[in-house]
């Protein structure tokens, strides 16, 4: 409705009159979905935000590392493809579903410090890996510790100081 030449939205947001969204759901594939609708009077929308590659994107915030910033820039690029490519050096059409997934695997478990044992275990989704997948696996790790060493290293500082501290605070000044 417009009151004055100014617009107001006259709808709710929530998944029901008192206002509560649908809830968080977390998918099989591993991405948290976050469901809501919007109602007004004459129609209803559905809307859904998906948090998929969060913990890559949020890691990018808090590095230096501009060439990690301007992969994860690219609205129609995915940055475990990107990170693929980069350690592979293959095109990125010839990254296939396989490939891309190990290299998820790679962005998502070094963000967090895994080795590369555990790391080639998720890459190539086996219990005991064979002595090629750790080969492999190791390579990947290097490759990714050198590509990433500003973000790795800006994590851990960050890392260090919650020990230290007990606590980090944020780039507008949150704990």
């Amino acid at each position: 409705r417009t009151i004055n030449g100014r617009f107001y939205p006259d709808w709710k947001l929530g998944g029901a009159d008192t206002m509560r969204t649908l809830g968080g759901i977390q998918t099989t594939k591993g991405s948290l979905k976050y469901y809501f609708g919007v109602y007004d009077k004459d129609k209803q929308l559905f809307m859904a935000l998906d948090y998929a590659a969060e913990e890559v994107k949020l890691a990018a915030n808090i590095t230096p590392d501009e060439n990690f910033k301007t992969m994860l820039q690219d609205p129609e690029g995915d940055p475990h493809i990107a990170v693929a490519t980069e350690i592979t050096g293959l095109p990125p059409y010839k990254v296939d579903k396989e490939l891309r997934s190990a290299y998820k695997a790679c962005n998502f478990g070094k963000i967090y410090g895994i080795q590369y044992f555990s790391l080639t275990k998720n890459m190539y989704r086996v219990e005991n890996p064979t002595k090629e997948q750790l080969e492999k696996g190791k390579h990947a790790s290097e490759q990714y510790d050198k590509t990433r060493y500003i973000m790795l290293k800006e994590l851990d500082k960050k890392s260090s100081a919650i020990k230290y501290k007990g606590y980090l605070v944020n780039s507008i000044g949150f704990r």
